[in-house]
């Protein structure tokens, strides 16, 4: 029970109490949910509107450490800068750090195909990062509220979301934490009315331009007409999948560990082992969205299971390859700078794009040849300088060691049960007029292996990492 006398109020008007419980409200959140601890200072993202205004009245008011940062994103011409000019005069009221940045949302926005939403938000969060970072805060603290999370859940609802976005709005993830979740937006307004707070007014707010802006004047005040416990029990609703989640995403890691194995540069999935997941779709979209892969590509992916191998699927920053057994996910690469390199007859090392060692020396009945998958031997006087290095491309053959005729080096990789990947990786070493020496970590031509009758000898090591 509350102790007005022990917090300092006697004979409390029914002002002041209303007042004295969101401030008890609010510190109980922070304190309940572990939101920061007394001594942290917070960064307060405040765009001059009652919410923000009423987030950093109440952290004043309960002694919390906090500094002021302000996104002017030039959407509203002269409006914009008024509530760039207001923010500066709160931080000089409360006597905190100000930090505001203007950017040019419209520009940023086609630069990038974004909505005018997304845009802002990738301005706004970046900001926020630079500035969390720069000054050492501890968290950037934002002013959504329980009616913000509910018109969260309806927006990621109607755009076709997981468990994930069913949610709302998380208090507290990573950097981010929203203090002000557990109030409504009529609390708040009532918060700044008696105390006759100054705050600015977003006239966009009330339009119905925007997808959120619907939701919120048409579709919930619905919702309230029909279910007057509506609040408390969206509140509840969303705090369930919020524990589900919490199960959910324990079991997806518990499977992504045993299933995505690292493999050489990137990863592979087996898919015997996917055969095995119910729901395979919900499962495989956990696996590949990390790597960037979208619902859509997923469904593809999984209509190719029962097709031959071969298929490929390109994230931004990832590709995946359909390979027998297996799914193959690759970081996609740089393109290299060389298509080609040229070996000379004196050149004792290659750098550039993998690391060759050379070394030549006279034959002598005592020497004993390494040969090994990186160490190989050849006979000089068969060889004609300048030597290549270079890609393989379709139609290449050469004659491996210990065969008389001649094979596409295609074929050569299916008898070596090559991936798609792998098979990209190879490196062929050749001739100047462009005979295949090597089929580097594989086999060399039988052509030019060391005999009885070899004076010199080509030593080549490759480096490998």
């Amino acid at each position: 029970m509350i102790d007005y006398k022990r917090d300092g109020l006697n004979c409390p008007s029914l002002f002041l109490i209303k007042v004295y419980f969101m401030l008890r409200r609010f510190v109980e959140e922070v304190e309940a949910k572990s939101l920061f601890r007394p001594d942290d200072v917070i960064l307060l993202a405040v765009s001059g509107g009652m919410d923000s205004v009423a987030m950093c009245e109440l952290f004043h008011r309960a002694g919390y450490n906090f500094a002021i940062a302000h996104c002017n994103f030039r959407l509203r011409a002269e409006a914009s800068d008024g509530d760039e000019l207001f923010v500066n005069k709160l931080a000089l009221h409360y006597n905190v750090p100000i930090h505001s940045v203007a950017f040019d949302t419209l520009e940023y926005a086609a630069e990038n195909k974004l909505s005018i939403e997304e845009a802002a938000r990738n301005l706004r969060y970046d900001f926020f990062d630079k500035i969390l970072l720069k000054h050492n805060y501890k968290y950037v603290a934002t002013a959504h509220h329980r009616d913000d999370a509910i018109e969260t859940f309806f927006l990621n609802l109607m755009r076709g979301t997981g468990i994930v976005g069913l949610h709302g709005i998380l208090q507290k993830n990573c950097k981010i934490i929203r203090p002000m979740l557990c109030f409504g937006r009529d609390e708040i307004d009532n918060f700044i009315r008696n105390n006759d707070i100054e705050y600015r007014t977003d006239v966009t707010n009330a339009t119905l331009d925007y997808k959120r802006n619907k939701v919120r004047h048409l579709l919930v005040p619905l919702f309230r007409q029909l279910a007057p416990a509506f609040d408390k029990t969206m509140k509840t609703n969303m705090q369930h999948i919020a524990d589900v989640e919490l199960i959910y995403k324990q079991r997806v890691e518990m499977m992504r560990e045993q299933i995505v194995q690292p493999y050489k540069n990137g990863y592979r999935i087996s898919m015997q082992q996917l055969f095995g997941l119910l729901p395979l779709r919900t499962y495989l979209y956990e696996f590949l969205s990390p790597f960037g892969f979208t619902e859509t590509v997923v469904a593809n992916v999984i209509k190719s299971l029962n097709t031959s191998s071969g298929k490929q699927f390109f994230a931004k920053n990832y590709y995946l390859i359909r390979d027998r057994e297996y799914l193959f996910i690759y970081p996609c690469e740089q393109k290299y700078e060389f298509q080609m390199v040229m070996i000379g007859e004196n050149d004792s090392i290659v750098e550039r794009p993998i690391v060759l060692h050379l070394q030549s020396f006279e034959n002598t009945s005592s020497f004993k040849p390494m040969f090994g998958r990186y160490n190989v031997y050849f006979d000089k006087d068969k060889l004609t300088f300048p030597l290549r290095l270079r890609r393989w491309i379709n139609g290449d053959k050469f004659q491996p060691f210990g065969m008389k005729g001649k094979r596409k080096i295609s074929d050569f990789f299916t008898d070596q049960k090559l991936s798609l990947q792998e098979k990209k990786n190879v490196w062929l070493l050749c001739n100047a007029d462009d005979e295949i020496l090597w089929v580097l970590g594989l086999r060399t031509d039988d052509r030019f292996k060391l005999t009885s009758q070899t004076s010199n000898i080509l030593n080549i090591t490759w480096k490998v990492e």
